[in-house]
C-alpha cells in the first residue's frame, strides 16, 4: 500500500492529465452534437472504433474496396497524429534546451549519426541512462 501510495503521489499529475483528456476526447463528438456543431475527432482509436462498430452493424457486409479505404485512413490518421505528437514533443523539448532554428542542422547530424550507432534506442530506448558520446569527439561508444 505504501508503495501505491507514493506511485499515486508522483504521477497524479500525469494520471489526472491522461484521463481529463480522454473524456474530453470521448465527448467532443456529443458536445458537437448538441451546439449543433461539427466537431469531430480524429485519432486512431476513435476511429478503429467506429469502423469496428460499423462493420459490426452492417453484419460484416461491406466490400473489400470500402475496408481497404477505411484501414488507409486509419494508418493516416495514425500518421498525422504521431508526426504531430513527436514534433510538438521535440519542439518542447527542444525550447527547453534553448536550442534554436539556426542549429538545426547540427541537431539533425546528431540525430543521424544516433541513429546509425544505436538504431534500436529509437523504439525501445536506451537501458542505462548513461551519456551519449559526441559524435564530434569519439567514433563510437568506448
Amino acid at each position: 500500500m505504501p508503495r501505491f501510495a507514493r506511485y499515486i503521489e508522483d504521477n497524479l499529475g500525469g494520471l489526472m492529465g491522461n484521463l481529463v483528456f480522454g473524456v474530453l476526447m470521448g465527448v467532443t463528438a456529443t458536445v458537437g452534437f448538441l451546439l449543433g456543431l461539427p466537431l469531430d475527432i480524429r485519432h486512431v482509436t476513435f476511429s478503429s472504433a467506429n469502423f469496428a462498430i460499423g462493420f459490426v452493424g452492417l453484419d460484416q457486409q461491406i466490400d473489400a474496396e470500402t475496408a481497404a479505404v477505411t484501414v488507409l485512413g486509419i494508418a493516416l490518421i495514425g500518421t498525422v497524429n504521431l508526426l504531430v505528437s513527436f514534433g510538438l514533443a521535440l519542439w518542447v523539448a527542444l525550447r527547453a534546451r534553448k536550442v534554436r532554428f539556426r542549429h538545426g542542422f547540427r541537431l539533425l547530424r546528431a540525430l543521424g549519426w544516433r541513429l546509425r550507432v544505436a538504431p534500436l534506442d529509437f523504439f525501445i530506448g536506451p537501458h542505462e541512462a548513461e551519456p551519449v558520446p559526441d559524435p564530434h569527439t569519439t567514433r563510437g561508444y568506448k
